[in-house]
């Protein structure tokens, strides 16, 4: 299942084509023609239904993405954005939103098509549609995804929306929440906020809000509201998921991640280090006494855990942009408290890929076919929807601070990794073009700082963990358009000055 960013660079265009598979949040078109009638309006059908989801339609690829040849050179020059637009506005409400482009793959022409999730949660066609006699679509009418189809809404349709809505409420009542604590210190609203009873700063608070309180706070020097906050997250967040109340939990958990990323901007190590350990704290709520998987909470343990990661990755991507290696060595190598029977991990990032893939959370199944979700772009998604974590950098940048953490997390887990069986590593960064991850090689590399710092081992061992490295991502990266080595040539010329040992010694 794909990924939903607003994103239609040809690197999202090759992964949409990796997934081999239609989904309700991905439609794969042979052809698409906006000069005739009929491809205009199952279009205005498709991208009206993925309203309220998001999604991507791909134009050029055949059902199972591969690339067919059929898109035209004419074709390709209507699917541009200022031209669909005014197509699209004769049937489809405003607002909404569309992003169009195209490029040229393996010489045939290939167009990618973002729709984004309408803001009212659905879009009701204002317009009626006939072709060759029989509507398409009527005006009033609502579509979904059902699939692979754009088809009337249902009921169980209905029902999601209205989940959706709900959530958006609840931040809605946190911000009035923030009012009228404003109202009763008479004051301006941050600074009487900041100044009210310890126990006014609440998570309940909307992101806003609870940032600008804190900040606040930060200025006044009064830090004790803050660390009864920290010291008391973790065990809120244990009520929270054994009161089946999951959607706050995560509420709590990205509240607990803003304090992480305000204090790393700030350059507060030591209130980034409680921030980090109340993180940690939060992880280990889904292992039991024993060990092993808790099957008590509102969520399963390895979705706890994998929410907690996409979280340590946005910070750890924000840590990389602001080239704070503590910061970076510390995110990488915590490690849950209480590990799993018979088992041992050097990392709760390794502990979090392992258990979230044997609980198939990266896999959805779609008519009997597995479809997979990479874990850096669900990371990604995770900081676009939060200011805290990606104000400082567009959505491209973004994705490479991701992806370069990643780097940095396998290179230090394969230069410390201890046992015998098992690896503690995984390159997720595989999945990606060569330019997103070279820089952190080349830092790795010609930056000795960098290296102490993340502990990461020198010369002939370092050369020896990065080709042991290179060799499992190229193994993985096999089945994407992703990954295809490593072209910076500081790396280059550092494993030529530290050639392969052929007994294996530094391996």
């Amino acid at each position: 299942m794909p990924v939903i960013e607003p994103i239609v660079s040809e690197e999202k265009l090759r992964q949409l084509l990796d997934e081999q598979h239609e989904s309700e949040l991905l439609d794969y078109k042979a052809r698409i023609c906006l000069d005739e009638t009929r491809d205009v309006l199952e279009l205005a059908k498709d991208v009206g239904a993925m309203q309220i989801d998001g999604g991507f339609i791909v134009v050029g690829a055949d059902n199972q993405g591969i690339l067919t040849g059929e898109l035209r050179e004419g074709d390709v020059a209507l699917l541009d954005e200022a031209k669909v637009r005014p197509k699209l506005a004769r049937y489809l409400p405003e607002p909404f939103e569309i992003r169009c482009a195209h490029y040229v793959i393996e010489g045939k022409h290939a167009a990618i098509i973002y729709v984004t999730p309408n803001p009212d949660g659905f879009c009701i066609f204002k317009a009626t549609a006939n072709h060759a006699g029989r509507p398409v679509f009527r005006a009033g009418e609502v579509y979904a995804r059902h699939g692979t189809s754009s088809e009337p809404w249902r009921q169980a349709d209905i029902k999601k929306i209205l989940e959706k809505r709900i959530a958006a409420e609840k931040e809605n009542w946190r911000r009035e929440f923030a009012l009228y604590l404003e109202e009763a210190q008479r004051g301006s609203q941050m600074q009487a906020l900041s100044r009210a009873p310890a126990a006014a700063l609440t998570w309940q608070l909307d992101e806003d809000n609870f940032i600008g309180i804190v900040i606040e706070q930060l200025r006044s020097g009064d830090v004790i509201p803050l660390t009864l906050l920290i010291n008391r997250l973790p065990t809120e967040a244990k009520d929270l998921l054994t009161s089946d109340r999951p959607d706050d939990f995560l509420t709590l958990l990205d509240r607990l991640t803003c304090l992480a990323a305000l204090f790393l901007s700030l350059d507060k190590p030591k209130e980034f280090g409680r921030a980090l350990d109340a993180l940690n704290k939060i992880y280990d709520i889904g292992l039991s006494q024993s060990g092993e998987g808790r099957s008590d909470l509102a969520l399963k343990p390895s979705k706890l855990w994998l929410e907690v990661i996409r979280r340590v990755y946005a910070l750890g991507a924000l840590a990389v942009r602001r080239e704070d290696w503590y910061a970076v060595r510390s995110l990488i190598v915590q490690r849950p408290k209480g590990l799993v029977r018979g088992e041992f991990y050097n990392s709760w990032l390794r502990h979090s890929l392992t258990m979230a893939a044997r609980a198939e959370d990266f896999q959805e199944q779609k008519d009997g076919q597995q479809v997979d979700v990479p874990l850096l772009s669900l990371c990604q998604q995770t900081a676009l929807h939060h200011a805290c974590l990606s104000e400082d950098v567009d959505e491209d940048s973004l994705l490479d601070s991701i992806v370069q953490f990643d780097v940095f997390f396998n290179v230090i887990a394969i230069s410390s990794q201890t046992r015998t069986f098992g690896e503690d590593y995984y390159p997720n960064f595989s999945r990606f073009y060569s330019n997103r991850s070279d820089p952190a090689f080349r830092r790795i590399v010609a930056d000795k700082t960098v290296r102490e710092v993340l502990s990461i081992s020198d010369g002939d061992q370092l050369a020896a963990s990065l080709r042991k490295l290179f060799k499992t991502a190229h193994h993985e990266s096999f089945r994407y358009s992703g990954w295809e080595g490593v072209f910076d040539q500081v790396v280059r010329t550092f494993l030529d000055e530290h050639p392969e040992d052929p007994s294996g010694e530094h391996s």
